[in-house]
Formats: C-alpha cells, sequence, structure tokens
C-alpha cells in the first residue's frame, strides 16, 4: 500500500517530478557513456599491447632487461620452448632476437630495435602480421631471409613512403568528407610529389591554410601515401661477441599500429638469416614470447615457469606495461568515482524537490498522523517516493547510456584531428565504446544509495511535524 501511495505521490506534480527525473536522466547517460568511452579506449589499448606488442608473458636472460646487451641470451632456447608449449593454457610461444640498432638509408638514420622472429611461430603470438598496410607488400616469409617489415612511422622517417597528388590521389580525396573548396585548392598542386612528409605537408599549408590542414591532414597523408616497394635499408648492430656489424634489407611490407612510437621504433627481420649474420646460435634467443588463452590464466602460468626457470626473468604483461596494469587496477575505481561526483550534483536536485513536496503536503501528511498512521510509515513513504523518483530517472538514464554504446560500438567515434597525438601515446584514433553489466547494477546501487541519502533530510523534516498544528495549516 505504501507502495502504491509513494508511486502517486511522484506524480501529483507531474512537471517537478518530470525535471528531477530528466536532470538524473541525462546526467547519468552522459556519466554512462563517458564511462564506456573510456572503458572502450583502454580496453582497446591493453588488447593492442597484447596483441601487437609483449603478448601475455615474456622470459629473458636475468640482466638483458637492464641495458639490453645482445650478450644475455636464454641458451637452449629450443628445448625451453617445447617445455612450455606443454602447459596448460598456452596457445603458443615464439623465441627472437632483440638487439639494439640503427636505421640508415639515403643518409637517413632512426634508431630501431631489429626483431628476429620465426615468422610462421609469430603468427601464433601476435596479430603484428595483420596490420601490414595495403598496397605495401607482404609479411616476412621464409623464401625472402633477407626481408624486413617494419612500421609505417619509420618507414616516412627513411622516406620509403613519398607523397604523390595524382589524378586517382585526386579522386580518393573526393570521396572523403572535405569541403569543396578545400578540394578545389588541392587541384590546383595536381601531378606534384613529395619526397618527405614535410615537403608534402609545408606545400598543403601555403596552398590551404594551417587550419584546413591541421583539420585533414590524416585523410590527406594517407591518402596521398606511396610505398617504394622492396628499397634497400642498411641496419648497424652489435654482433655475438659485440663487434659492430652491417646487415642490408629489402623492405617487404609497411605494418601500422595503433601505437606509433612502437611502429618508429621495431623492424622484423628472420630469426635463422639474422642468428647467421651476427653469429648467434639457432638455439640462442634474447626473448621467449608467450600467448595464453586469455588474461585470467596469465599469473598462474607466470608462476608456473618461474618455478620451472628460476635463473630466468618472467614477465607478464602487466609488467611490462605497468602503466596499463594501474590502469586495470584502478578503473573500476575511476568509474564509479566519476558516477558518484554526477550523483553527488543531483542529490541537491532531488532534496529541494522532495522538500519541496513535504512542505507542501504540510496539512495531509497532518491528517495521515490524526488518522492513525504512526511515523515510520510516514519516514517510509517519504524514502520510497525519493527512491521512486531517482530510480526512474536511474534507469532511464542508463538505457539511454547503454544505447549510445551499442550504436558507437559499432560504428566506433572517430576523434579527429586529435588521433595524431592518441596514437603517439599508444590509444586507437577511432574508439569503440564497451561497458560490462556488472558497472549497471553497480550504478543502479548507486542510484538507490543517492536516493536514501537524498530522502534522509525530507523526511525527518516531515517526522518532526505535529498533527496538531500541522491541521491548522493553510
Amino acid at each position: 500500500m505504501i507502495f502504491s501511495i509513494s508511486w502517486k505521490n511522484i506524480w501529483r506534480s507531474k512537471t517537478r517530478s518530470l525535471v528531477v527525473i530528466l536532470a538524473i536522466s541525462f546526467g547519468l547517460w552522459g556519466g554512462v557513456f563517458g564511462v564506456g568511452l573510456m572503458s572502450g579506449m583502454i580496453n582497446q589499448r591493453i588488447s593492442a599491447a597484447i596483441n601487437n606488442e609483449v603478448s601475455h608473458i615474456q622470459i629473458h636472460h636475468k640482466k638483458f632487461m637492464e641495458n639490453d646487451e645482445p650478450k644475455y641470451t636464454i641458451d637452449n632456447v629450443n628445448n625451453i620452448i617445447a617445455e612450455i608449449n606443454k602447459i596448460t593454457g598456452i596457445v603458443s610461444s615464439s623465441k627472437r632476437f632483440k638487439i639494439q640498432g640503427m636505421a640508415n638509408k639515403s643518409g637517413r638514420q632512426s634508431g630501431v630495435y631489429i626483431i628476429g622472429v620465426k615468422p610462421e611461430n609469430e603468427k601464433k603470438v601476435t596479430q603484428i602480421y595483420s596490420k601490414l598496410k595495403d598496397t605495401t607488400g607482404t609479411y616476412l616469409d621464409n623464401e625472402n631471409p633477407k626481408d624486413v617489415f617494419m612500421g609505417e612511422k619509420l618507414a616516412r622517417s627513411l622516406s620509403i613512403i613519398t607523397y604523390s597528388l595524382d589524378s586517382s590521389s585526386l579522386e580518393n580525396l573526393k570521396t572523403l568528407k572535405i569541403n569543396e573548396e578545400t578540394l578545389q585548392l588541392i587541384d590546383t598542386m595536381s601531378f606534384q610529389v613529395f619526397r618527405t612528409e614535410a615537403k608534402m605537408k609545408n606545400a598543403m599549408i601555403d596552398c590551404i591554410g594551417e587550419e584546413d590542414f591541421e583539420k585533414y591532414e590524416s585523410k590527406i597523408r594517407n591518402t596521398l601515401a606511396v610505398y617504394k616497394s622492396r628499397k634497400k635499408v642498411v641496419f648497424k648492430m652489435q654482433g655475438h661477441d659485440s663487434h659492430n656489424i652491417g646487415v642490408a634489407r629489402r623492405v617487404c611490407g609497411v605494418y601500422k599500429t595503433s601505437n606509433t612510437t612502437f611502429d618508429q621504433m621495431n623492424v622484423f627481420m628472420d630469426y635463422d638469416k639474422l642468428a647467421e649474420e651476427t653469429g648467434f646460435s639457432k638455439d640462442q634467443a634474447h626473448e621467449i614470447a608467450i600467448l595464453a588463452e586469455n588474461t585470467e590464466v596469465v599469473d598462474e602460468i607466470a608462476d608456473k615457469l618461474r618455478k620451472m626457470y628460476p635463473d630466468l626473468d618472467i614477465q607478464t604483461w602487466k609488467q611490462l606495461q605497468p602503466d596499463l596494469a594501474m590502469m586495470t587496477e584502478y578503473l573500476v575505481l575511476y568509474y564509479y568515482i566519476l558516477i558518484g561526483f554526477i550523483l553527488f550534483a543531483l542529490a541537491f536536485g532531488i532534496i529541494n524537490t522532495m522538500l519541496m513536496a513535504v512542505l507542501e503536503r504540510t496539512k495531509e501528511l497532518g491528517m495521515l498522523m490524526a488518522v492513525g498512521m504512526n511515523k515510520m510509515k510516514i519516514f517510509n513513504m517519504i524514502m520510497l517516493e525519493t527512491i521512486l523518483l531517482s530510480l526512474t530517472g536511474g534507469v532511464l538514464g542508463m538505457i539511454l547510456g547503454w544505447a549510445f554504446i551499442e550504436i558507437f560500438s559499432k560504428v566506433g567515434i572517430d576523434i579527429g584531428s586529435s588521433g595524431e597525438g592518441m596514437e603517439a601515446m599508444g590509444y586507437d584514433a577511432i574508439i569503440y565504446p564497451d561497458i560490462t553489466f556488472d558497472f549497471y547494477i553497480g550504478v543502479t546501487l548507486l542510484v538507490v544509495f543517492t536516493g536514501i541519502i537524498s530522502a534522509i533530510y525530507p523526511a525527518r523534516k516531515a517526522l518532526k511535524l505535529k498533527p496538531v498544528e500541522a491541521l491548522r495549516t493553510v
């Protein structure tokens, strides 16, 4: 009966109640969608770090991670990998050489990590092969051991990628969302080739202006980019006995991940050919990368490996990427703090509305007390009205937030000109919002808690009423 009365009381002043419900709805809608954006962005970064950069677990010599010296290798690596692959929960593992070096082409240099991999095994522990850019060639294969697979950022630095403004690229630009006036200005630059990104950028700024170029930079750069196939690059590094060596490689393909720093710093070569040129044994490696079935079993597998190989350094992705580990551990707390602040602000509106409702019904409440309704029932009625008011707005807000997350989780949100800066930090330029069902349960509990807290003062105000005095109220 109290529930029915409380629900009807909410709608006695429809306008006032709707204002509060809509305020709660829009506040939670924004909060839930904001949390979905953060969650999606961070989950994409974690997924990219595991799938493209570090895998779930890595094994090194105890001293290798201190300064990356090539002499600190894992010996008898083939037997170790055979034993590792027998462990339940491990999908696959791959041995690698990892040597600091310099990439050099036509006087242009860049510091890199030269990573020697077995192409067929590497495909089982990372997805770097799937990040091959269209029209830039192929991934590594056993038929061409003198190939190198490098990132787009490095390829641009070494002028392996040039920029051509021909009829084909102009047609492609017209299919993108670029305003007509800007396209007409770009058309005046037809049939030009720019050797470097910097020259292309300067020419475009002179033509269309800095503001328009920043707005369309990513689209223009990607459309005009032309890959120079099979270009030769010289790499300098230290060999097995610490002497300097140089090796020549032809670029077989260019990859692009969501982390431009990774793309700039890492090149992939054939493991066997690199071992031959550097003097390492094919039973040695600097690193073993391991992919597990899922993140839940990673710590358990790492503990097993530490017992099996106490002389080696076993690290999980959380230890290799501590910033992401910290985000994972505190992510849920950040979400609830954000929603908590929103509900805290909304609580003042709820208190004000319920206080007005109590004061307007002073005579009515006095009459209820006079005919025998005790103060506890009055208190419960006011509490229930507030909780129902809060829940109505909360549920509506979460439904709106869920609907928008579902829509944008499929189409994504392109952050435009900010994408370049995001990729420099390892985050995708297109964000796909994501959120777990547990979060909605937690928010519902927070809404109920907010309703209870907001109801205390108005309910206490109602309890202080004296039936005789209340009945005298006009």
